[in-house]
C-alpha cells in the first residue's frame, strides 16, 4: 500500500510537470492576433454650390449691372456698365445693351449699342426724323448683330449695318381720340413689337390687324404674326411668336385661347406645321434654352420639353428650402447645369436678393444683396451664355 501510494504521487507530480511544460510551450510559440482594423468610412459628399454659366444683367433704374463668376477665383464679379449715366436705357437684347441719347435736344436719333461681354459701344444713327424727347418704343437686334428692327410712333423699320440704311415695312392702325368736346384728342397707335429675329434675313412680329375701334380705352392688342424675309412682307397668321430658338430652328406660338404650340422654323406661313404643347399646368415662364430645348416653368415647378418629340426630359419641383414670394425665375443654365435665377425680398435683411438655384442640388447661392431703394418696379433680369 505505501508503495503503491508512492507511485501515484509520482504520476501525478508527472503529468502537473508535464502539463506546465505544455503550456510554456504554447505561450513561447503563438502568434499575436492583430487589432481588429477600422472600417474606412465614406463620408457623404457636401453638394457644391451650382457653377454660375454666362452672364446675369439686372436693370435698375435704367442702369445695367453685369454679374459673371470670375473663373481664377471662382467668384462672382458684379461690373456696372460706366459711361451711360445721362442715357435711357431701350432695351438689353441677346447681348446687348442699347441706349438713346436723351442729354441733347438735337440727338435723340443717336444710339449706342454697348456689348456686355467686351463692353465696346457702338454709334448708330436711326435716320429718321429727330424730334425732342421721343423714345423708341423697343428695339429687337438679330443674334450676330447684322440687323435691327425698330418700332417708332406705330412704324416698323428695319436696320442694315452693313448699309446703314433703313426701311419701313410695317405700320400699325391709328385714331384720334378726344375725351371731350374742349379736348383736341391725342392720337392712339393699335399694338405692334419690334419681333423676333430668326437668323439675319426673318423677322416674325406681332401686330394688330384689322380696324381702330370707335371708342378708346386702351389700344387693340395683337391679332396677327407676320413676317418680313428677304427684304419683303410674305404674309400674316393667326397666331403670336412668343420666341424663337437660339439656333433658328423652332418657333414658340400661342393661340387666342392662351394654348402654346411648337413649331418648325419656316420660309412661308404655308410651311407652318404648329403642334400642340400640353402643359401640365399654366406657365408663368417659358421659351427655349442655349441648348434649344423649349423650358416652362410654373408655380410648382420647371420642365424642359424636347422640341421634336415633345417628351419631357427633366422635371423639377421647386425646392423646399427656397423662398416661396415674389420670385421671378429666369433661365440661367446650359445642357450640363441646370439652373434658374431669381430675385426676392428678404425679411431678414430688408434687401433684395438675388439667387442662382441648381436644380439638381437645390442649392440656391446668392448672387447679390442690395437695398430696395435701388430697385424700382421695373427693374429686369436678363441672362446670356
Amino acid at each position: 500500500m505505501k508503495a503503491t501510494k508512492v507511485s501515484l504521487i509520482l504520476i501525478l507530480a508527472a503529468f502537473l510537470l508535464a502539463a506546465c511544460g505544455k503550456s510554456s510551450s504554447i505561450s513561447a510559440t503563438a502568434t499575436p492576433i492583430p487589432p481588429t482594423s477600422t472600417p474606412t468610412l465614406t463620408p457623404t459628399p457636401t453638394p457644391v454650390p451650382p457653377s454660375f454659366q454666362g452672364n446675369l444683367v439686372r436693370t435698375h433704374y435704367g442702369q445695367v449691372t453685369i454679374y459673371h463668376q470670375d473663373n481664377s477665383t471662382n467668384q462672382i464679379k458684379e461690373l456696372p456698365i460706366p459711361g451711360f449715366d445721362t442715357y435711357t436705357l431701350i432695351t438689353i437684347t441677346n447681348k446687348y445693351a442699347i441706349y438713346q441719347d436723351s442729354a441733347s435736344t438735337l440727338k435723340h436719333n443717336h444710339f449706342y449699342i454697348v456689348d456686355l461681354v467686351s463692353l465696346e459701344s457702338e454709334l448708330i444713327v436711326f435716320p429718321i426724323g429727330v424730334r425732342m424727347y421721343w423714345h423708341l418704343d423697343c428695339v429687337s437686334l438679330s443674334d450676330d448683330k447684322a440687323m435691327a428692327s425698330y418700332d417708332y410712333l406705330g412704324r416698323l423699320y428695319v436696320y442694315d449695318f452693313a448699309t446703314a440704311k433703313t426701311k419701313m415695312i410695317a405700320e400699325a392702325p391709328s385714331g384720334l381720340y378726344s375725351s371731350g368736346p374742349n379736348d383736341i384728342g391725342s392720337i392712339y397707335y393699335a399694338f405692334m413689337d419690334c419681333g423676333y429675329w430668326s437668323g439675319n434675313n426673318t423677322l416674325l412680329f406681332n401686330r394688330y390687324s384689322g380696324s381702330m375701334p370707335s371708342s378708346m380705352v386702351e389700344p387693340p392688342y395683337a391679332n396677327t404674326v407676320s413676317m418680313y424675309r428677304d427684304g419683303r412682307m410674305t404674309g400674316n397668321s393667326d397666331y403670336l411668336v412668343r420666341a424663337v430658338s437660339k439656333d433658328g430652328s423652332w418657333v414658340l406660338l400661342q393661340d387666342f385661347t392662351d394654348k402654346f404650340y411648337i413649331t418648325k422654323s419656316f420660309d412661308d406661313f404655308s410651311l407652318m406645321d404648329p403642334r400642340p404643347l400640353n402643359l401640365s399646368e399654366p406657365a408663368t415662364t417659358s421659351g427655349f434654352t442655349s441648348d434649344n430645348k423649349y423650358y416652362y416653368f410654373t408655380e410648382t415647378g420647371f420642365y424642359f420639353i424636347e422640341p421634336q418629340s415633345l417628351q419631357i426630359e427633366d422635371s423639377f419641383n421647386i425646392p423646399d428650402n427656397w423662398p416661396t414670394t415674389d420670385r421671378n425665375y429666369i433661365w440661367c443654365g446650359d445642357a450640363l447645369h441646370k439652373t434658374v435665377c431669381f430675385s426676392v425680398y428678404d425679411d431678414v435683411s430688408g434687401k433684395v436678393v438675388g439667387y442662382i438655384g441648381d436644380l439638381i442640388t437645390g442649392i440656391a447661392t446668392e448672387i447679390f444683396k442690395i437695398d430696395p431703394a435701388e430697385t424700382d418696379t421695373n427693374d429686369q433680369l436678363y441672362w446670356f451664355p
